[in-house]
């Protein structure tokens, strides 16, 4: 099943999430999503706003929620 997945950084950790996500590579976030079972299909990003979308593909939506969880934190993920 594909699933469609939105994020809003929070305004007072923009700073923090840029960090975090900005030497995260394509290969890193790859293998964490295939180590859960999820497949990364397209990912889009307004780095201007804090906000994105992620495609993915898994079986199971709580494989999803698995990898999230680490970065709830920083963002509302819907």
């Amino acid at each position: 099943m594909l699933f469609q997945i939105d994020y809003s950084v929070f305004k007072s950790k923009r700073r923090d999430a840029l960090t975090a996500f900005g030497t995260f590579t394509q290969e890193q976030l790859e293998s964490l999503l295939d180590d859960h079972g999820v497949e990364l299909i397209g990912r889009w990003h307004c780095l201007g706003e804090g906000t994105g979308t992620m495609i993915v593909e898994t079986d199971d939506f709580s494989k999803c929620s698995a990898v999230l969880f680490s970065s709830l934190g920083l963002m509302f993920v819907t």
